[in-house]
């Protein structure tokens, strides 16, 4: 069955897997309810984060939570990249990658964090979302995760 223009728009293709589609309307109400509570979905982030992988605290050193929400927030302007398909998001998904292997980050960290931002998002926004919301957002950060963590290998010590 074809999919008409209506659908076609409000879909879109992952970065890392090309056969996936993202409902982009999903995607957006998951965004922006997190928005809303973006520092408190910061900081619970980071207590499951570091919960989950331990072995990860190390590597965000002295990072206080000023820097902690800054990084939280390029996670979020990543999945609105995806979600209208900038040009440039490949090119820095790749770049943050490289420099992420660099610190010592590896790609079994990096379905670790995925679980923790759902996990998060349930916790934080709960009931407002809908499944289908939370599916984009699981399939979005996958995406942008496979990318960095594809990078990343190849910068690896």
């Amino acid at each position: 069955m074809s999919q008409g223009p209506a659908t076609q728009e409000s879909n879109l293709r992952t970065a890392a897997e090309g056969d996936e589609v993202i409902d982009k309307i999903g995607l957006l109400r998951a965004l922006d309810a997190i928005a809303n509570k973006e520092s408190q979905f910061t900081e619970r982030f980071y207590e499951i984060f570091f919960a989950r992988r331990p072995d990860t605290r190390d590597l965000f050193g002295l990072h206080g939570i000023a820097e902690r929400e800054e990084m939280m927030h390029e996670t979020l302007r990543s999945l609105h990249a995806l979600c209208e398909q900038e040009p440039w998001l490949e090119g820095n998904l790749i770049a943050l990658g490289h420099s992420h292997g660099e610190y010592g980050v590896t790609q079994d960290m990096y379905p670790s964090f995925v679980d923790a931002l759902i996990e998060c998002t349930r916790e934080i926004v709960g009931l407002s979302l809908d499944h289908a919301a939370l599916a984009s957002l699981r399939q979005a950060t996958d995406a942008i995760a496979g990318v960095m963590s594809k990078a990343g290998e190849a910068t690896a010590p």
